[in-house]
């Protein structure tokens, strides 16, 4: 008997602020429900009443949730997308620093041709590893060494656990790499963040 009411008590925290939906999934049941980064952590924001959520893992009265839906493309920003370089127009003149930077740009690119492009071109930095809605975030830096322009630079991390073996694989494009120009980049992998125990990250030819 004592055992079937721990087993209740326990339900019942479960579901303190989410009621059922469907097979796996639940609505939140109360306005203004922060989303929090962890347990008692930093605020991400805050879910209305009758918001669909996944539960993917709990612990304790705190439930790790998963939300889907739908934003406006333009509300989004692609952390690998660079500045726009300056257009030269037909219908009007170039002027001396669009002619300066065009010439810039094709000569880097035909010296990229001569030259071999190897994973020790670059160096990464500030890796940083972080939990997102059941996936790795994995984000850092990566600065251009190899002297020359890259129209574009594309990256591969591999995650590994304990034993290293590989849990999971990811990719990152990065545009118009200038020579000596270090730029942020960020990619989800589908994997449990918490085996990810080293990485690896590779230039692709």
């Amino acid at each position: 008997m004592k055992r079937r009411v721990i087993i209740y008590l326990s339900l019942a925290l479960l579901v303190a602020s989410l009621t059922v939906f469907a097979q796996g999934f639940f609505v939140i049941k109360s306005d203004n429900t922060k989303l929090m980064a962890r347990p008692q952590g930093k605020s991400i924001t805050t879910l209305s009443e009758g918001t669909e959520v996944k539960v993917i893992e709990s612990s304790g009265k705190w439930s790790k949730v998963q939300i889907e839906g739908w934003v406006l493309t333009d509300s989004i920003v692609d952390l690998t997308a660079s500045k726009e370089e300056p257009i030269i127009k037909k219908d009007k003149p170039a002027n001396k620093e669009d002619n300066s930077t065009a010439n810039k740009i094709k000569n880097e690119e035909t010296k990229a041709k001569k030259t071999e492009v190897t994973n020790s071109s670059f160096i990464y930095d500030k890796i940083k590893l972080t939990r997102s809605f059941g996936y790795t975030r994995v984000q850092g830096e990566i600065t251009n060494y190899s002297g020359i322009y890259l129209k574009e630079a594309k990256f591969k991390i591999t995650l590994y656990d304990s034993n290293n073996e590989l849990i999971g694989t990811g990719y990152s494009r990065i545009k118009k790499l200038s020579a000596n120009e270090t730029r942020s980049f960020a990619t989800s992998i589908d994997c449990d963040p918490t085996q990810v125990k080293n990485y690896r990250i590779e230039f692709q030819k």
